[in-house]
Order: structure tokens, then sequence, then C-alpha cells
């Protein structure tokens, strides 16, 4: 049972790094705290979602489509927003408030076109996983934590 709790926090701290990594790059490009980034992160799995199970595109065509996606959605937030408020002089601070604006839109977007229930891609059976230590570890947690140790 211990080894399988220091697997989660293995996992959970690989996710949070991952999303920390994409706000540390965001502020020191852009000099203030991009809270719509997180929206972001969570209209890719959106993407992913629309694109596989939607459009039925394979998953390996989905998930590269919905990181062009999200790419694109915020260099437009970036050229059309923040880049006009920039030249205009205004502070960090006004940006922090139109990026939480931004992350409301985003956020009421996802709940109207895509509910607020929980939804998956999986479409395999669920299995217990890879015994390591005791504990059991899936193949995305492991790709997660690769990922994360790579960045």
């Amino acid at each position: 049972m211990p080894y399988q709790l220091i697997i989660f926090i293995l996992v959970s701290s690989s996710i949070y790094l991952l999303c920390s990594v994409s706000f540390v790059f965001n502020y020191t490009t852009t000099k203030f705290f991009n809270i719509a980034q997180a929206a972001t992160i969570t209209l890719g799995a959106y993407f992913c979602f629309l694109f596989y199970k939607k459009v039925d595109l394979p998953i390996s065509v989905s998930i590269p489509l919905s990181i062009f996606s999200c790419v694109a959605l915020s260099v437009l937030c970036e050229i059309f927003i923040f880049r006009y408020m920039r030249k205009k002089g205004l502070s960090p601070f006004t940006l922090l408030i139109v990026s939480i604006g931004l992350y409301t839109i985003f956020q009421n977007i996802i709940s109207l076109y895509f509910g607020d229930e929980t939804l998956s891609i999986r479409t395999w059976e669920a299995k217990a996983g890879n015994s390591f230590l005791g504990g059991y570890i899936t193949d995305i947690q492991i790709i997660t934590i690769a990922v994360s140790i790579l960045l």
C-alpha cells in the first residue's frame, strides 16, 4: 500500500510539473501570469476528445491536432488581445485581469459545448496496470512521468 501511494504522488507531481513548466515558459516570455493558460491546457484534452470521438479521427492524428489547436488559440489570444493591450501600455496586473476573463470565457465554452459530466476517450477495457514494487502503474502514467522527467 505505501508503494501505491508513492506511485500516485509521483504521477500527480509529474502532471503538476508539466503544467507548471508551461506557466513558467509563458511568464518568462510575456512577463505576466496568464491564468487563461490553464483553460488552454484543459481545452487540449477536450480538443483531443472532439477530434477522436466526434470527428472520428485516429488518436495518432487527434493528439497532434489538439496540440496545434491549443497553440493556435494561444497565438490568436496573444496577437489579438494581449499584444494590443501591451502596446497601449497597460500594466501586468491589467493583463492578469484580462486573462482571468479569458479563462472564464473558455471554461464556459467548454461547459456549453461538452457539458459538465466526465468524458473519456478510452475505448478499451480498463486493466489493473503494471505491478511495480507492490503497487500498480498504468502505461499512460509511465509515459506522463517519462515526459515530465524529459522536460
